[in-house]
C-alpha cells in the first residue's frame, strides 16, 4: 500500500493527479494512521438513496416493464473506490456525501484487487453488507459490525452472521471499455465479472430484504430521467408497508416544547435506517404510554412514519 501512495504522490505532484485535492488529502490522511480507521471522509461519487413506495399508496410511479427487478437487501449500505485495480477506500453511506472508513474490515468481503485491464482507471461500486436473517436483528449486527476497530472481531462477527457484501451500484470517472454498459444488468455482469457479488444473481432466500427495488434498465434513459437531492427518480424501492424496527426502551425524559408543552420521550437502542441513525421518539402524553402498556426494559416496534418521523406503534414483548 506504501508503494501506491508514493506512486499516487508522484503523480499528484507532477501534476498529473488522479484525483481531486480534496481527495487526494482525505486517503493521504487516512493511510497516514492505521488502515479502517473511522473519519469524516467524502464519496467518490455521491451515493444516492433510493425514493420509497408503499403498497397502500396506490399505482408504483414507475413503468415496470422498462426496469430490472431486484430484492431490496436489508442491511447496511457501503461503497468501495478502486483505483487501477486497486481497493483504497470504502465508506458507510454517511449523509452521501462523506462516510466512515471502513477499509480495513471490507478488504475482507470484497476484492482487494481487480484485473486493472479490465476495470476501469477509477471505479466506485456502491452495495449492501447484509447478515443471515436469522440473525437477530440483522441490520443492525451488520451496521455494527463493519463499523468495528478491531479486525478479528469483525471476522467473528462475519462467520457468525453469515455477512455478504452484495454490489448493486457503479460509477466511474471516465468510460471504461463501455463501462458503464448500455444497460444496467450488463454492468452487474462486469462486475460479477470482476469477482464481484451482485443483486441480480444473489441467491438472497436467507438474506432479510425489506421490499422490491424497480430500476430502469437501460442507463441512457435512468441517467435521462434524472435526480432529486437524495436519490435517482429512475429507480424506486417499492413496500408492503411501514418497516418495523424492533429495540430495547432505555428511558424516558421529559422535553419542553416552543410551544411550552412539556412532552415525554422514549429513548432506546439505537437504529440504523437508510441514511439515519434513531434513538429515540415522542411518546404524546402519560395515556399514551399506558396504552401501549411501556415500561423501561421492555422492547418496543418502532416505524419511521413518511421515512422521517420515529413512532413507537405498540411493545413488543
Amino acid at each position: 500500500m506504501q508503494e501506491y501512495m508514493n506512486n499516487l504522490r508522484a503523480a499528484y505532484e507532477a501534476g498529473k493527479p488522479l484525483i481531486s485535492d480534496e481527495e487526494y488529502n482525505a486517503l493521504e490522511k487516512l493511510y497516514g494512521q492505521e488502515l479502517g480507521a473511522a473519519g469524516d471522509v467524502p464519496h467518490r461519487f455521491r451515493m444516492w438513496s433510493l425514493n420509497k413506495h408503499y403498497m397502500r399508496d396506490g399505482e408504483v410511479p414507475i413503468n415496470k416493464s422498462i426496469c430490472t427487478k431486484t430484492p431490496k437487501l436489508d442491511g447496511t449500505a457501503i461503497d468501495l473506490t478502486y483505483i487501477n485495480g486497486e481497493l483504497v477506500q470504502s465508506l458507510t453511506r454517511g449523509d452521501g456525501h462523506k462516510g466512515n472508513c471502513i477499509l480495513r474490515n471490507m478488504k475482507h468481503l470484497a476484492p482487494s484487487t481487480l484485473d486493472s485491464e479490465h476495470s476501469p482507471e477509477v471505479l466506485m461500486v456502491t452495495g449492501e453488507v447484509v447478515a443471515l436473517s436469522s440473525v437477530k436483528n440483522s441490520r443492525n449486527f451488520a451496521s455494527g459490525a463493519v463499523n468495528l476497530h478491531d479486525e478479528q472481531e469483525f471476522l467473528d462477527r462475519v462467520n457468525e452472521g453469515g455477512m455478504v457484501f452484495v454490489a448493486y451500484g457503479i460509477q466511474v470517472q471516465d468510460d471504461f471499455m463501455g463501462l458503464p454498459m448500455s444497460d444496467y444488468v450488463q454492468d452487474m455482469t462486469c462486475l460479477s465479472e470482476l469477482g464481484f457479488v451482485v443483486v441480480t444473481e444473489f441467491d438472497h432466500e436467507l438474506y432479510p430484504k425489506d421490499g422490491t427495488v424497480y430500476r430502469i434498465t437501460d442507463n441512457a434513459a435512468f441517467n435521462a430521467s434524472g435526480f432529486t437531492s437524495k436519490f435517482p427518480k429512475g429507480a424506486i424501492a417499492v413496500k408492503e408497508s411501514e418497516e418495523e424496527y424492533i429495540t430495547t426502551l432505555n428511558h424516558v425524559s421529559w422535553e419542553t416544547g416552543g410551544s411550552g408543552k412539556v412532552t415525554p420521550v422514549a429513548h432506546f437502542d439505537p437504529i440504523v435506517t437508510g441514511d439515519a441513525t434513531l434513538r429515540k421518539a415522542t411518546l404524546n402524553n402519560v395515556g399514551y404510554i399506558q396504552a401501549l402498556d411501556l415500561e423501561l426494559g421492555c422492547e418496543i416496534v418502532v416505524v419511521r412514519a413518511g421515512d422521517i418521523i420515529p413512532r413507537i406503534i405498540r411493545r413488543h414483548r
